[in-house]
Protein backbone atom coordinates (compact mmCIF):
# COMPACT_ATOMS: atom_id res chain seq x y z
CA UNK A 1 0.00 0.00 0.00
CA UNK A 2 1.29 3.45 -0.90
CA UNK A 3 -0.44 6.66 0.09
CA UNK A 4 -0.21 10.06 -1.60
CA UNK A 5 -0.81 13.69 -0.67
CA UNK A 6 -1.60 16.63 -2.98
CA UNK A 7 0.48 19.77 -2.54
CA UNK A 8 -0.38 23.15 -4.04
CA UNK A 9 1.87 26.06 -4.81
CA UNK A 10 0.36 29.52 -4.97
CA UNK A 11 1.38 32.94 -6.21
CA UNK A 12 2.70 34.01 -9.58
CA UNK A 13 4.19 31.14 -11.52
CA UNK A 14 7.65 31.34 -13.05
CA UNK A 15 8.85 29.64 -16.23
CA UNK A 16 9.73 25.98 -15.71
CA UNK A 17 13.41 25.25 -16.27
CA UNK A 18 15.14 21.98 -17.21
CA UNK A 19 17.04 22.09 -13.94
CA UNK A 20 16.74 23.84 -10.60
CA UNK A 21 19.15 26.21 -8.93
CA UNK A 22 19.77 25.86 -5.22
CA UNK A 23 17.60 28.15 -3.10
CA UNK A 24 17.51 29.30 0.49
CA UNK A 25 15.86 26.97 2.98
CA UNK A 26 12.08 27.48 2.76
CA UNK A 27 10.08 28.55 5.76
CA UNK A 28 7.36 26.70 7.59
CA UNK A 29 4.43 25.69 5.33
CA UNK A 30 1.02 27.24 5.90
CA UNK A 31 -1.86 24.79 6.04
CA UNK A 32 -5.17 25.64 4.41
CA UNK A 33 -7.43 25.65 7.47
CA UNK A 34 -10.60 26.96 5.85
CA UNK A 35 -12.92 24.03 6.61
CA UNK A 36 -15.45 24.78 3.87
CA UNK A 37 -12.72 25.25 1.25
CA UNK A 38 -10.87 22.15 2.45
CA UNK A 39 -13.95 19.95 2.25
CA UNK A 40 -14.61 21.15 -1.27
CA UNK A 41 -11.09 20.35 -2.47
CA UNK A 42 -10.45 17.03 -0.74
CA UNK A 43 -10.82 13.94 -2.93
CA UNK A 44 -9.78 10.31 -2.77
CA UNK A 45 -8.35 8.57 -5.78
CA UNK A 46 -7.58 4.89 -6.28
CA UNK A 47 -5.33 3.26 -8.85
CA UNK A 48 -6.00 -0.44 -9.16
CA UNK A 49 -9.11 -2.47 -8.35
CA UNK A 50 -9.66 -2.65 -12.10
CA UNK A 51 -10.04 1.10 -12.63
CA UNK A 52 -8.77 4.53 -11.70
CA UNK A 53 -11.53 6.53 -10.05
CA UNK A 54 -12.12 9.47 -7.77
CA UNK A 55 -14.68 9.88 -5.03
CA UNK A 56 -15.70 12.38 -2.36
CA UNK A 57 -15.96 9.40 -0.01
CA UNK A 58 -12.94 7.63 1.44
CA UNK A 59 -14.76 4.28 1.52
CA UNK A 60 -13.72 3.07 -1.96
CA UNK A 61 -10.07 3.84 -1.19
CA UNK A 62 -10.22 1.95 2.11
CA UNK A 63 -11.84 -1.09 0.51
CA UNK A 64 -9.23 -1.15 -2.24
CA UNK A 65 -6.40 -0.90 0.27
CA UNK A 66 -7.87 -3.70 2.39
CA UNK A 67 -7.88 -5.95 -0.66
CA UNK A 68 -4.30 -5.01 -1.46
CA UNK A 69 -5.32 -4.36 -5.06
CA UNK A 70 -4.28 -0.76 -5.47
CA UNK A 71 -2.80 2.34 -3.95
CA UNK A 72 -4.76 5.15 -2.38
CA UNK A 73 -4.16 8.73 -3.47
CA UNK A 74 -5.45 11.12 -0.81
CA UNK A 75 -5.49 14.77 -1.85
CA UNK A 76 -5.79 18.03 0.03
CA UNK A 77 -4.39 21.51 -0.57
CA UNK A 78 -1.42 23.03 1.26
CA UNK A 79 -0.35 26.59 0.52
CA UNK A 80 3.25 26.84 -0.68
CA UNK A 81 4.56 30.16 -2.04
CA UNK A 82 5.81 29.52 -5.56
CA UNK A 83 8.97 31.48 -4.74
CA UNK A 84 9.97 28.71 -2.32
CA UNK A 85 10.21 26.06 -5.02
CA UNK A 86 11.43 28.34 -7.82
CA UNK A 87 9.44 26.68 -10.57
CA UNK A 88 6.00 27.09 -12.09
CA UNK A 89 4.46 23.92 -10.67
CA UNK A 90 1.09 24.69 -9.10
CA UNK A 91 0.19 21.25 -7.79
CA UNK A 92 2.02 18.03 -7.18
CA UNK A 93 0.94 14.62 -5.94
CA UNK A 94 3.39 13.22 -3.38
CA UNK A 95 3.45 9.69 -2.01
CA UNK A 96 2.43 9.88 1.64
CA UNK A 97 4.60 6.88 2.44
CA UNK A 98 7.80 5.35 1.18
CA UNK A 99 7.34 2.77 -1.58
CA UNK A 100 6.71 -0.58 0.06
CA UNK A 101 8.08 -3.97 -0.90
CA UNK A 102 4.57 -5.12 -1.76
CA UNK A 103 3.85 -2.17 -4.04
CA UNK A 104 7.23 -2.48 -5.74
CA UNK A 105 6.49 -6.12 -6.56
CA UNK A 106 3.02 -5.21 -7.85
CA UNK A 107 4.49 -2.67 -10.28
CA UNK A 108 7.69 -4.45 -11.31
CA UNK A 109 6.56 -8.08 -11.03
CA UNK A 110 9.57 -8.97 -8.89
CA UNK A 111 11.07 -8.38 -5.47
CA UNK A 112 14.03 -6.15 -4.75
CA UNK A 113 16.67 -8.74 -3.93
CA UNK A 114 20.13 -7.55 -2.96
CA UNK A 115 22.70 -8.60 -0.44
CA UNK A 116 23.61 -5.21 0.99
CA UNK A 117 27.11 -4.78 2.32
CA UNK A 118 27.13 -4.55 6.13
CA UNK A 119 23.36 -5.04 6.28
CA UNK A 120 22.37 -4.30 9.87
CA UNK A 121 18.61 -4.25 9.20
CA UNK A 122 17.03 -7.07 11.20
CA UNK A 123 13.59 -6.70 9.61
CA UNK A 124 12.25 -9.66 7.67
CA UNK A 125 10.89 -9.13 4.13
CA UNK A 126 7.26 -7.98 4.31
CA UNK A 127 4.82 -6.33 1.88
CA UNK A 128 4.30 -3.41 4.28
CA UNK A 129 7.99 -2.75 4.83
CA UNK A 130 9.64 0.04 2.84
CA UNK A 131 11.86 -0.95 -0.04
CA UNK A 132 15.55 -0.74 0.83
CA UNK A 133 18.79 -2.04 -0.69
CA UNK A 134 17.79 -0.39 -3.96
CA UNK A 135 20.02 1.64 -6.26
CA UNK A 136 19.27 5.04 -7.74
CA UNK A 137 19.17 3.43 -11.18
CA UNK A 138 16.54 0.89 -10.08
CA UNK A 139 14.45 3.67 -8.54
CA UNK A 140 14.18 5.65 -11.77
CA UNK A 141 13.39 2.44 -13.65
CA UNK A 142 10.51 1.90 -11.20
CA UNK A 143 9.32 5.49 -11.69
CA UNK A 144 9.26 5.05 -15.46
CA UNK A 145 7.42 1.73 -15.21
CA UNK A 146 4.79 3.16 -12.85
CA UNK A 147 4.25 6.14 -15.15
CA UNK A 148 3.77 3.91 -18.18
CA UNK A 149 1.37 1.59 -16.33
CA UNK A 150 -0.97 4.49 -15.52
CA UNK A 151 -0.68 6.16 -18.92
CA UNK A 152 1.78 8.93 -18.08
CA UNK A 153 4.95 9.95 -19.89
CA UNK A 154 8.13 8.53 -18.33
CA UNK A 155 10.41 11.20 -16.86
CA UNK A 156 13.79 9.54 -17.33
CA UNK A 157 15.90 8.43 -20.29
CA UNK A 158 17.98 5.50 -19.05
CA UNK A 159 21.00 4.05 -20.83
CA UNK A 160 24.10 2.14 -19.82
CA UNK A 161 26.00 5.42 -19.66
CA UNK A 162 23.58 7.84 -18.06
CA UNK A 163 20.20 8.63 -16.57
CA UNK A 164 18.75 11.85 -17.97
CA UNK A 165 15.90 13.87 -16.47
CA UNK A 166 14.18 14.10 -19.86
CA UNK A 167 11.90 17.13 -19.48
CA UNK A 168 13.08 18.36 -16.11
CA UNK A 169 10.31 19.72 -13.91
CA UNK A 170 7.95 19.88 -16.88
CA UNK A 171 7.55 16.10 -16.76
CA UNK A 172 4.12 14.99 -15.52
CA UNK A 173 5.05 11.35 -14.89
CA UNK A 174 6.26 9.94 -11.58
CA UNK A 175 9.68 11.14 -10.50
CA UNK A 176 11.92 11.67 -7.51
CA UNK A 177 11.62 14.92 -5.57
CA UNK A 178 14.43 17.40 -6.10
CA UNK A 179 16.45 18.47 -3.08
CA UNK A 180 14.73 21.86 -3.12
CA UNK A 181 11.30 20.21 -3.08
CA UNK A 182 12.43 17.87 -0.31
CA UNK A 183 13.43 20.81 1.87
CA UNK A 184 9.85 21.99 1.87
CA UNK A 185 8.39 18.51 2.34
CA UNK A 186 10.44 17.84 5.47
CA UNK A 187 10.38 20.82 7.87
CA UNK A 188 12.39 20.22 11.03
CA UNK A 189 10.94 18.36 14.03
CA UNK A 190 12.09 19.10 17.59
CA UNK A 191 14.30 16.49 19.19
CA UNK A 192 11.98 15.99 22.17
CA UNK A 193 9.10 14.92 19.86
CA UNK A 194 10.94 13.17 17.03
CA UNK A 195 10.01 9.74 18.43
CA UNK A 196 6.37 10.44 17.56
CA UNK A 197 7.28 10.87 13.88
CA UNK A 198 10.31 8.71 13.19
CA UNK A 199 11.82 5.26 13.52
CA UNK A 200 15.45 6.01 14.34
CA UNK A 201 18.35 4.75 16.45
CA UNK A 202 16.63 5.23 19.82
CA UNK A 203 13.39 3.35 19.05
CA UNK A 204 13.76 1.25 15.89
CA UNK A 205 15.59 -1.71 17.50
CA UNK A 206 17.99 -2.02 14.56
CA UNK A 207 15.31 -2.59 11.95
CA UNK A 208 12.93 -0.82 9.60
CA UNK A 209 9.19 -0.95 10.30
CA UNK A 210 6.03 -1.06 8.14
CA UNK A 211 5.27 2.36 6.70
CA UNK A 212 2.88 4.95 8.17
CA UNK A 213 2.92 3.72 11.76
CA UNK A 214 4.19 7.00 13.17
CA UNK A 215 2.52 10.41 12.94
CA UNK A 216 2.61 12.27 9.61
CA UNK A 217 4.51 15.54 9.53
CA UNK A 218 2.89 18.93 8.96
CA UNK A 219 2.84 18.22 5.20
CA UNK A 220 0.83 15.02 5.74
CA UNK A 221 3.77 12.75 4.88
CA UNK A 222 4.83 9.67 6.83
CA UNK A 223 8.38 8.53 7.60
CA UNK A 224 10.16 11.47 6.00
CA UNK A 225 12.41 11.28 9.05
CA UNK A 226 13.93 7.88 9.77
CA UNK A 227 12.83 4.35 8.77
CA UNK A 228 14.72 4.54 5.45
CA UNK A 229 16.49 7.53 4.00
CA UNK A 230 15.23 8.44 0.53
CA UNK A 231 16.81 9.01 -2.86
CA UNK A 232 16.25 12.51 -4.30
CA UNK A 233 17.26 14.16 -7.57
CA UNK A 234 20.24 16.40 -6.90
CA UNK A 235 19.70 19.89 -8.30
CA UNK A 236 22.47 20.58 -10.80
CA UNK A 237 22.17 23.41 -13.29
CA UNK A 238 24.99 22.41 -15.61
CA UNK A 239 24.68 18.62 -15.53
CA UNK A 240 21.01 17.54 -15.12
CA UNK A 241 21.79 13.83 -15.45
CA UNK A 242 23.62 10.99 -13.75
CA UNK A 243 26.77 9.66 -15.38
CA UNK A 244 26.53 6.01 -14.34
CA UNK A 245 29.89 4.90 -15.73
CA UNK A 246 31.87 7.47 -13.76
CA UNK A 247 30.17 6.44 -10.52
CA UNK A 248 28.76 9.93 -10.03
CA UNK A 249 27.37 10.41 -6.54
CA UNK A 250 23.64 10.79 -5.93
CA UNK A 251 21.91 11.98 -2.77
CA UNK A 252 19.69 10.45 -0.09
CA UNK A 253 17.99 12.45 2.66
CA UNK A 254 15.86 12.00 5.77
CA UNK A 255 17.94 9.53 7.74
CA UNK A 256 17.21 5.88 8.48
CA UNK A 257 16.25 3.57 11.34
CA UNK A 258 19.91 3.38 12.34
CA UNK A 259 20.53 7.13 12.50
CA UNK A 260 20.60 9.49 15.48
CA UNK A 261 18.42 12.61 15.60
CA UNK A 262 20.97 14.96 14.02
CA UNK A 263 21.20 12.75 10.93
CA UNK A 264 17.44 12.93 10.29
CA UNK A 265 17.58 16.57 9.21
CA UNK A 266 17.71 17.80 5.62
CA UNK A 267 21.20 19.25 6.10
CA UNK A 268 22.60 15.74 6.66
CA UNK A 269 22.12 14.53 3.07
CA UNK A 270 24.33 11.58 2.10
CA UNK A 271 26.19 11.04 -1.16
CA UNK A 272 25.87 7.52 -2.59
CA UNK A 273 26.96 5.88 -5.83
CA UNK A 274 24.14 5.70 -8.37
CA UNK A 275 24.51 1.97 -9.05
CA UNK A 276 25.22 0.78 -5.50
CA UNK A 277 22.69 -0.20 -2.85
CA UNK A 278 22.43 0.64 0.83
CA UNK A 279 20.48 -1.12 3.58
CA UNK A 280 19.14 2.18 4.89
CA UNK A 281 17.94 3.80 1.66
CA UNK A 282 14.54 3.63 -0.08
CA UNK A 283 12.39 6.19 -1.90
CA UNK A 284 9.06 7.90 -2.52
CA UNK A 285 7.87 9.58 -5.72
CA UNK A 286 5.77 12.54 -6.76
CA UNK A 287 4.19 13.79 -9.95
CA UNK A 288 3.15 17.21 -11.21
CA UNK A 289 -0.55 17.82 -11.79
CA UNK A 290 -1.50 19.83 -14.85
Amino acid sequence: MVWFWFLTACGNSTPVQESVQDEVLPGKPTLNTDKKDKEKKTTYEVLGCGNTFRSQSIDPAIECMKKGEGMSLVSTEISIPSSELNHGVSKMLVMQSEVTQGFYKKVMGKDVVHDCENNLNKALPDAGQPVYCISFQEVVEFANTLSEKVGLRACYDISEESIRFREGLRCTGYRLPTMIEWRFLSPSIREDSIGDYAWFALNAQEQTHPVAQKKPNIMGLYDVYGNVSEWVWKDEQEVPFTDVLSGKKRVSVGGSAGDVYSNLQYEEARNLDAVKVDEGTGFRLLRVLQ
